[in-house]
């Protein structure tokens, strides 16, 4: 091919490019005014608008731009991949400049419409869509569907997630400056210590803020408030306003993560790929996860599943290491407490790879040298991650155990979140962390697949088969430990196991007082187990009695749905202590900081939170969870209360 003849066959490329560009555009506008027009939210439109003009995009690039140069599922992740890594260098980029006052007026739409559509082109170009070498066939030809149906498929990733979201979850919560719902109970302490965080300036570690402990500050751990969410969008705090809440989009996230994750393992268990969807809707549409909603960070069972799916899959060694380490680094930062489910289940990986070892090389020695490595591989960055953003620094002093466990027999109790199934009243602590009922759809799922199992007329596929006796001793302690040491059975305390004078077994239980939530992996194994049972059997009949089983689900779980979408409904921001607001207001912003005695109870502090962060106003002291604290901040309330209590406190501070 001569030089001219490949110029002008790379025009025609990039008028292609630019005409599936404009279509995109086009439909981008269309979608997103007409969803206004039929009365949608703009908000709501707007991410209408996108998906679909994402859509008509890689598929117009894919198909007439480039010419189907490579397997469509390659294409699609990096698509992906490279599309919201534009977006966020484009945005980081734009902020950054008007942080340091070298945005023009015009330098904006430069790099929005001149900078990333010839760096798009070239990384479609050359990366994205770049052809498949002969012979590296893709996996697609294993689903026994036809193409232009395994690609109208996909489209299920994200609507089965978003109608799920729909049927749990009022639509406004979407809306980032919708923040009335957020104003009370654990969501008021996450969110107000979000705005603290974002309406500071940077502080080493790099999660405190000291706004939220003035003077010394605290870290976002302590109030629960996301660092994996507020870290990032601290970058945009320029742009945004002083109260923004991402915690819907984080509801939505999760469970497009967790749906993605459970529907990729089950197929690739499986190979049936529209089976699956029900399968997938029966693991993660349960009352347990959706009743999380309530403290945000603990719906990201997406680490959980990212766990399983790692250790059942096929890895080398390197990499299911790097994976894991991966997901405990980000356990980390999202909520502790998942942390020791995650690296429950890569112990074991490790410990069933030092062992496979040992086995081929018959050497001791290079088998626990493996051991160590591994451990260390996957332990190392989580502490990282911790000591970055501040979790290290915190002190708390011992908590009760044992409140916060979980009922033995908790997957069979419905009460007050089924609609089919009631139960036996449970402690008020157990009703709120120690809840495990899957819902009556992936109950009966569960049943059937053990007699299934039983009687031999379901096998698991050899790869589960293989996993499950080593996953077995990492979900069982985590059953004991979720279950104890207050054993309570149909609301009776059997058995009480005084745990807190053991050595380091009871400041362990302390900082995981909230035990009940260790059992989810168990959970979640038993769910996928029993839904890959289903899938083995080649019958016919298996789709519509899942797509059957997962309508109940939905039925069953109806009430708990309603009464989510009622307490996430849009409603005003109103305060139910501080009722005076307009003058709570005027008082706040007259002060140059705030203090609260020790006898100020949470839902004052976190009322006041929310006036004072936006201003940009400290507080001394808040409601931090486990009554966790560093001990600089503890000496210097320890020294302002005695300040206060001889007078000695400025006319400025309210």
């Amino acid at each position: 091919m001569t030089a001219l003849s490949r110029l002008v066959e790379e025009t025609f490329t990039i008028s292609r490019f630019t005409l599936i560009g404009l279509l995109a555009t086009a439909t981008h506008a269309a979608v997103g005014s007409g969803a206004v027009l039929l009365g949608v939210p703009v908000l709501i439109a707007n991410a209408l608008g996108f998906l679909v003009a994402w859509t008509v995009s890689f598929y117009g690039h894919y198909t007439f731009t480039f010419g189907q140069p490579n397997d469509i599922r390659v294409a699609r992740t990096r698509f992906i991949v490279i599309s919201f890594t534009l977006f966020a260098i484009s945005q980081l980029t734009v902020t950054l400049l008007q942080t340091t006052d070298a945005m023009s007026a015009w330098l904006e739409p430069v790099i929005g419409a001149i900078v990333v559509p010839p760096a798009s082109y070239v990384l479609y170009r050359l990366y994205v869509f770049a052809p498949t070498p002969t012979g590296s066939a893709g996996s697609s030809a294993d689903f026994d569907l036809p193409v232009p149906l395994r690609r109208a498929l996909w489209l299920h990733r994200l609507l089965v997630p978003f109608a799920l979201f729909s049927l749990f979850f009022s639509m406004s919560v979407l809306d980032p400056t919708d923040i009335g719902w957020l104003s009370a109970g654990d969501l008021g302490q996450h969110y107000a210590g979000w705005l603290a965080f974002l309406n500071d300036g940077w502080r080493w570690p790099i999660g405190f803020s000291e706004l939220v402990a003035y003077p010394h500050g605290m870290p976002l751990t302590a109030t629960d408030s996301n660092p994996l969410v507020a870290i990032p969008v601290k970058l945009f705090a320029a742009v945004l306003p002083a109260q923004v809440q991402f915690v819907g989009l984080w509801y939505l996230l999760c469970l497009i993560l967790s749906y993605n994750i459970v529907y990729n393992l089950l197929v690739w268990l499986s190979r049936r790929p529209v089976v699956t969807l029900f399968a997938t809707v029966l693991v993660i549409a349960t009352p347990f996860f959706f009743r999380r909603y309530g403290h945000d960070t603990l719906m990201a069972h997406w680490l959980i599943f990212a766990s399983l799916s790692v250790f059942i899959r096929p890895n080398s060694d390197r990499r299911a290491l790097a994976k894991h380490a991966a997901i405990v680094a980000l356990s980390m930062p999202v909520h502790p407490y998942f942390v020791p489910m995650t690296l429950s289940i890569a112990g074991m990986d490790v410990l069933r790879r030092g062992y496979r070892r040992y086995g081929q090389v018959g050497e001791l020695k290079r088998a626990l040298g493996f051991l160590v490595g591994g451990i260390a591989t996957v332990v190392i960055p989580a502490f990282l991650v911790g000591w970055l953003i501040g979790l290290f620094a915190l002190d708390t002093a011992p908590q009760p155990v044992g409140w916060y466990s979980t009922d033995p027999f908790a997957w069979f109790n419905g009460r007050d979140h089924s609609l089919l199934l009631n139960g036996w009243q449970m402690p008020p602590g157990q009703m709120d962390e120690g809840i495990q009922y899957p819902g009556l759809g992936a109950l009966l799922a569960v049943v059937i697949a053990a007699v299934l199992w039983a009687t031999g007329l379901a096998q698991p596929p050899e790869r589960l088969r293989l996993a499950l006796p080593w996953l077995a001793p990492a979900v069982l302690l985590l059953f004991v430990l979720a279950v104890s040491p207050v054993v309570t059975v149909f609301g009776v305390r059997i058995i009480s196991v005084q745990v807190m004078d053991w050595p380091l077994v009871g400041p362990v239980y302390s900082a995981f007082r909230s035990s009940g939530r260790l059992v989810w992996p168990l959970t979640y194994l038993a769910l996928l187990t029993a839904t890959t049972l289903w899938l083995t059997l080649r019958s016919r009949s298996v789709g519509p009695i899942l797509a059957a089983l997962a309508v109940l689900q939905i039925v069953d779980v109806s009430p708990l749905a309603d009464s989510i979408r009622r307490s996430t409904a849009h409603r005003e921001l109103r305060f139910q202590h501080l009722q005076q607001d307009e003058t709570w207001r005027r008082l706040v912003s007259g002060a140059e900081r705030l203090y609260a005695a020790g006898g100020v109870g949470k839902p004052v502090l976190v009322e006041l939170g929310l006036m004072a962060f936006p201003q940009g106003k400290s507080l001394n002291r808040f409601y931090f969870a486990q009554a966790l604290e560093t001990p600089d901040q503890a000496q210097a309330e320890r020294a302002g209360h005695m300040a206060v209590r001889a007078g000695d406190l400025s006319n400025d501070v309210l």
